[in-house]
């Protein structure tokens, strides 16, 4: 049962990727969809936490928040913009809560992003200028990859981190 909610899982991440390249739009139903399947893969491995979800989803709130705050005071504009943060991505991060544990959940944002944000600097610079950067694309593609690695490798888990605690215990000594 694990395999098909895994499959289902990249199937659904690879859409995401595809239709936010293409058209800078996800269709909203696979983002509930998306996160019923991360809750259903976290039961089957029993490792589904409620605390844990909650403290990533307050962990997008504070970030949504001083993100608004921020462009509000640069730019007098709202967050929830076409040309800043749209819906798709925000869903998208909501659903991405309910498939990490915490430390690993904030490794991913913050590896995740800053990626991203190297990639599409150097697209502009190198390729063709774009304005606006497919998050929710390039997030679900970082995290097929993940999720792939964490299948054929069977080393890491998403939701526990003790693998990312024994790794930073490592290099501190």
């Amino acid at each position: 049962m694990i395999v098909i909610i895994q499959l289902l899982i990249i199937v659904i991440l690879a859409s995401i990727t595809w239709q936010d390249f293409k058209y800078r739009a996800v269709y909203w139903i696979l983002l509930p969809l998306l996160m019923l399947l991360f809750i259903l893969k976290g039961v089957f491995n029993n490792t589904f936490s409620i605390y844990d979800s909650l403290i990533n989803l307050f962990m997008i709130a504070l970030q949504i928040i001083v993100l608004h705050i921020y462009i509000y005071m640069k730019s007098g504009a709202w967050l929830l913009h076409k040309y800043y943060l749209g819906w798709g991505d925000v869903l998208f991060f909501i659903a991405l809560t309910f498939l990490f544990s915490p430390i690993t959940f904030m490794a991913f944002q913050l590896i995740s992003l800053i990626s991203i944000l190297l990639w599409f600097i150097l697209f502009n610079k190198f390729l063709t200028r774009q304005k606006l950067i497919p998050l929710a694309g390039c997030q679900s593609f970082i995290l097929i990859l993940l999720i792939t690695y964490e299948s054929v490798s069977g080393t890491t888990n998403l939701t526990i981190d003790g693998f990312i605690l024994d790794n930073l215990k490592m290099y501190a000594q």
